[in-house]
Protein backbone atom coordinates (compact mmCIF):
# COMPACT_ATOMS: atom_id res chain seq x y z
CA UNK A 1 0.00 0.00 0.00
CA UNK A 2 1.40 3.13 -1.45
CA UNK A 3 1.47 5.80 1.90
CA UNK A 4 -0.78 9.27 1.33
CA UNK A 5 1.65 12.16 -0.89
CA UNK A 6 1.05 13.81 2.21
CA UNK A 7 2.90 12.15 4.43
CA UNK A 8 5.40 11.56 1.43
CA UNK A 9 5.85 15.24 1.90
CA UNK A 10 6.25 15.32 5.49
CA UNK A 11 8.84 13.15 5.23
CA UNK A 12 10.51 14.66 3.07
CA UNK A 13 10.37 18.03 4.18
CA UNK A 14 13.58 18.04 6.72
CA UNK A 15 16.17 16.83 3.93
CA UNK A 16 13.75 19.90 1.29
CA UNK A 17 14.88 22.25 4.50
CA UNK A 18 18.28 21.22 4.34
CA UNK A 19 18.59 21.55 0.62
CA UNK A 20 17.68 25.59 0.79
CA UNK A 21 19.84 25.80 4.38
CA UNK A 22 22.98 24.51 1.95
CA UNK A 23 22.10 26.87 -0.71
CA UNK A 24 22.03 29.80 1.48
CA UNK A 25 24.54 28.83 3.81
CA UNK A 26 27.15 27.51 1.21
CA UNK A 27 27.41 31.49 -0.25
CA UNK A 28 28.91 32.26 3.40
CA UNK A 29 31.15 29.07 4.04
CA UNK A 30 33.32 29.06 0.80
CA UNK A 31 36.52 29.25 2.99
CA UNK A 32 35.44 26.78 5.64
CA UNK A 33 36.55 22.80 5.60
CA UNK A 34 33.30 20.82 6.91
CA UNK A 35 34.63 17.71 6.08
CA UNK A 36 35.75 15.45 9.07
CA UNK A 37 37.07 12.95 6.09
CA UNK A 38 39.33 15.75 4.50
CA UNK A 39 40.22 16.79 7.95
CA UNK A 40 41.05 13.52 9.38
CA UNK A 41 43.13 12.47 6.00
CA UNK A 42 43.65 15.31 3.64
CA UNK A 43 42.11 13.24 0.91
CA UNK A 44 38.87 14.66 -0.80
CA UNK A 45 35.94 12.22 0.20
CA UNK A 46 33.12 11.12 -2.26
CA UNK A 47 31.03 13.61 -0.77
CA UNK A 48 33.97 16.64 -0.58
CA UNK A 49 32.33 19.70 -2.83
CA UNK A 50 28.95 18.34 -3.09
CA UNK A 51 26.90 21.38 -0.68
CA UNK A 52 28.97 23.59 -2.79
CA UNK A 53 27.96 21.70 -5.90
CA UNK A 54 24.34 21.86 -4.75
CA UNK A 55 24.79 26.13 -3.90
CA UNK A 56 26.07 26.30 -7.18
CA UNK A 57 23.43 24.38 -8.99
CA UNK A 58 20.50 25.94 -6.94
CA UNK A 59 22.47 29.39 -9.05
CA UNK A 60 22.10 28.21 -11.94
CA UNK A 61 25.77 27.63 -12.43
CA UNK A 62 26.00 24.45 -13.75
CA UNK A 63 29.79 24.07 -15.06
CA UNK A 64 30.63 25.36 -11.22
CA UNK A 65 28.28 22.73 -9.73
CA UNK A 66 29.61 19.84 -12.05
CA UNK A 67 33.21 21.33 -11.02
CA UNK A 68 32.68 20.96 -7.11
CA UNK A 69 31.62 17.38 -7.56
CA UNK A 70 30.89 15.78 -10.33
CA UNK A 71 27.87 13.44 -9.19
CA UNK A 72 26.56 16.81 -8.09
CA UNK A 73 23.86 16.66 -11.08
CA UNK A 74 23.12 13.27 -9.60
CA UNK A 75 22.73 14.41 -6.15
CA UNK A 76 20.27 16.92 -6.90
CA UNK A 77 17.83 14.50 -9.20
CA UNK A 78 18.01 12.25 -6.26
CA UNK A 79 17.25 15.02 -3.66
CA UNK A 80 14.40 16.68 -6.02
CA UNK A 81 12.88 13.07 -6.96
CA UNK A 82 12.75 11.62 -3.47
CA UNK A 83 9.15 12.57 -2.67
CA UNK A 84 8.49 10.85 -6.36
CA UNK A 85 10.47 7.81 -5.51
CA UNK A 86 8.87 7.02 -2.22
CA UNK A 87 5.51 6.63 -4.15
CA UNK A 88 7.22 3.10 -6.13
CA UNK A 89 9.44 1.52 -2.96
CA UNK A 90 10.64 -0.77 -5.87
CA UNK A 91 12.10 1.75 -7.81
CA UNK A 92 13.18 4.15 -5.21
CA UNK A 93 15.56 1.08 -3.72
CA UNK A 94 17.02 0.30 -7.15
CA UNK A 95 17.76 4.29 -7.51
CA UNK A 96 19.54 4.96 -4.12
CA UNK A 97 21.31 1.30 -4.84
CA UNK A 98 22.65 2.67 -7.79
CA UNK A 99 23.08 6.03 -6.21
CA UNK A 100 25.34 4.67 -3.39
CA UNK A 101 27.43 2.07 -5.88
CA UNK A 102 27.95 5.88 -8.58
CA UNK A 103 29.15 7.47 -5.28
CA UNK A 104 31.54 4.53 -4.04
CA UNK A 105 33.14 4.48 -7.49
CA UNK A 106 33.60 7.80 -7.56
CA UNK A 107 34.87 7.37 -3.53
CA UNK A 108 37.22 5.27 -4.41
CA UNK A 109 38.76 6.60 -7.87
CA UNK A 110 39.31 10.16 -5.45
CA UNK A 111 41.25 8.22 -3.00
CA UNK A 112 43.81 6.06 -5.65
Amino acid sequence: MRPPLAQVLLRWAPLAAAALWCAVACRWLDAANLCGFRWLTGRLCPLCGLTHGLAALALGRWSDAVSCNALTPLAAALLLGAPLLSLAPAIERRAWQLATAAFAVFGLSRLV
